[in-house]
């Protein structure tokens, strides 16, 4: 079951499919700073994938080096739904190097971040998919 973090006033939903517990809290406190945002996770991408039809999040966040089924598997089958068609993807890796970039945008990621992670720049990529850059308040 994933776990869910926010409240009733939230403006926006996000995904974070992460396999690292640790990586999972930093994201939540990360997130949480933002506002009117509340973050679901999952833990593998097939619970991500099945999450995603049930939950409608807004923006998801993909770790690419999952066990089992990767990240780029798992965007691909993403791709392939009337949900995930359209849904904002950021690819989430500790794999920094220009290559690493290119390949996640190729196959379809709409923004990579790689870990570890500026907060802040994280933080203001998530309010430009979720409210096209302006802060909760002023959207």
């Amino acid at each position: 079951i994933p776990a869910f973090f926010g409240s009733a006033e939230s403006r926006g939903i996000i995904l974070y499919i992460e396999d690292n517990p640790a990586n999972l809290m930093l994201m939540e406190v990360a997130i949480r700073r933002i506002g009117q945002v509340d973050i679901i996770n999952a833990h593998t991408g097939e619970i991500g994938l099945s999450t995603i039809e049930a939950q409608k999040p807004d923006l998801v966040l993909l770790d690419i080096n999952l066990p089992a089924m990767d990240g780029f598997e798992v965007l691909k089958r993403l791709r392939m739904t009337e949900t995930g068609r359209a849904l904002p993807v950021i690819g989430i890796s500790a794999n920094a190097m220009q290559h690493d970039i290119d390949r996640a945008m190729e196959a379809g990621f709409d923004a990579y971040v790689a870990k570890p992670f500026n907060i802040v720049e994280l933080q203001n990529q998530v309010r430009g998919f979720l409210w096209g850059g302006q802060s909760a308040d002023k959207a």
